[in-house]
């Protein structure tokens, strides 16, 4: 069967079994009509891991919890120096989340770790943290000997700032876990670095307009909005954790 010249479609000549002109431009209208929703679905995808990531690392990296410690440890320093500091730190941020996210399937699969034992110790990591920050004093009491020691550097941008601060083994947990989930489907592994991206560039913005944002919200506005991450955290980690049980429970042995 010979396709007519011009057409890429199910459209031939007639001595061969013609279709006629209207089969050929019911064929085309209907390609046409079939890439459009397979477009518009390949977009939706994307848009939604990008909402999916995003939501499921920032209360995690909590860039308005860390805000109050990074004034804290940045105490006495011009605003360019700080917002420095921010910028630096957020790149950090975007370069270690971004390296696990494409490496960590790979070392999953060195170690013989399975996607569900992430998801249960994720989840375990991330409740924890939650937990932690459910129950400690509030922000304008809190010192720990990690943030004087912080005080002390000339650089923070990557330790503690970028990690432990907003990078931290909960983020970097939930991010081997979503790449095992997108392993070698390079539009949703895309669209998590855009997810990435955005969420670098959220935690630029609140801390180089940390002192603005606190000023505007007050210690017990921060206080609040911690709190409230924090419960999120927990739900998050309580998810994975049952996510992750669930499903080993229910594979054969």
């Amino acid at each position: 069967m010979r396709p007519y010249p011009g057409y890429g479609l199910v459209f031939t000549i007639k001595s061969e079994g013609k279709r006629t002109a209207k089969e050929g431009s019911f064929y085309r209208c209907f390609a046409v009509i079939s890439g459009t929703f397979i477009h518009h679905r390949v977009v939706e995808n994307f848009l939604n891991t990008i909402i999916i990531v995003y939501t499921a690392l920032f209360p995690i990296c909590n860039p308005l919890g860390v805000a109050p410690i990074f004034l804290t440890i940045t105490r006495g320093e011009k605003s360019q120096r700080r917002r420095q500091q921010a910028l630096k730190g957020s790149i950090f941020v975007f370069f270690i989340l971004t390296t696990f996210l494409l490496a960590g399937s790979f070392i999953l699969k060195f170690f013989g770790i399975s996607l569900d034992g992430v998801r249960i110790a994720g989840g375990l990591v991330v409740t924890g943290i939650g937990l932690r920050l459910l129950h400690q004093t509030p922000t304008a009491d809190r010192q720990s000997i990690e943030t004087e020691e912080a005080m002390e550097k000339s650089d923070i941008s990557f330790s503690p700032l970028a990690l432990p601060l907003l990078a931290g083994p909960g983020t970097i947990a939930v991010v081997m876990t979503k790449s095992s989930q997108f392993e070698f489907d390079f539009l949703l592994i895309a669209a998590a670095i855009v997810a990435i991206l955005l969420l670098s560039a959220t935690c630029w913005l609140i801390l180089s307009q940390a002192d603005r944002i606190l000023e505007a919200i007050g210690i017990t506005g921060a206080n609040i909005l911690t709190k409230i991450m924090a419960f999120l955290l927990v739900c998050i980690g309580v998810q994975l954790f049952l996510s992750g049980t669930v499903h080993i429970l229910h594979s054969p042995l």
